[in-house]
């Protein structure tokens, strides 16, 4: 896994600046629903606005918009996108991205009706290739068994972990 300065072209391994900025306010705490097993390295404070996107869409999934702070991840907003993510995927996303100044693409989010909140091989390949930094996360959502959990780098592993909705 590189480290979270290394240099890079694709827009999900941005180079951002680590500032100071207090946690936002939490509106409610969730856990994984698999369990959260480790205490989270990086916790994640995901925007009411942006989970309901993710939550709400029929598509296949696509990219969280936020920031990675010192301390945590906050999660702002959703770029829809089909997946396995394309060279068109990361066109779209630089384009989509001049409407966030300032934020950087923190993670991916995968919808599958019937499969749980897990992370399969695949899936772990794709976040460990596009996604390596340890700040960025995945988000999984069950909409059959109206599910949904994060997971984040952890010991050089992805691991589920907790969230925390935040009001905007």
């Amino acid at each position: 896994m590189p480290d979270a300065g290394q240099m890079s072209l694709h827009p999900a391994r941005q180079t951002v600046e680590r500032v100071e900025k207090p946690a936002p306010r939490v509106a409610q705490a969730c856990e994984h629903p698999e369990g959260a097993g480790e205490p989270d390295e990086f916790p994640i404070y995901v925007h009411e606005s942006a989970l309901a996107q993710i939550v709400a869409q029929d598509g296949e999934g696509g990219l969280l918009v936020g920031y990675p702070y010192a301390g945590y991840v906050e999660v702002q907003g959703f770029l829809p996108a089909h997946l396995p993510f394309s060279a068109e995927t990361w066109t779209d996303a630089a384009e989509a991205m001049r409407a966030w100044p300032g934020k950087a693409i923190v993670g991916w989010a995968r919808v599958r009706a019937g499969h749980g909140v897990r992370l399969d091989d695949p899936d772990i390949v794709l976040h460990s290739s596009l996604f390596s930094l340890p700040w960025q996360v995945a988000f999984v959502v069950d909409p059959a068994s109206r599910k949904f959990g994060f997971f984040q780098w952890s010991e050089n592993r992805v691991r589920p972990c907790g969230f925390a909705i935040v009001t905007t």
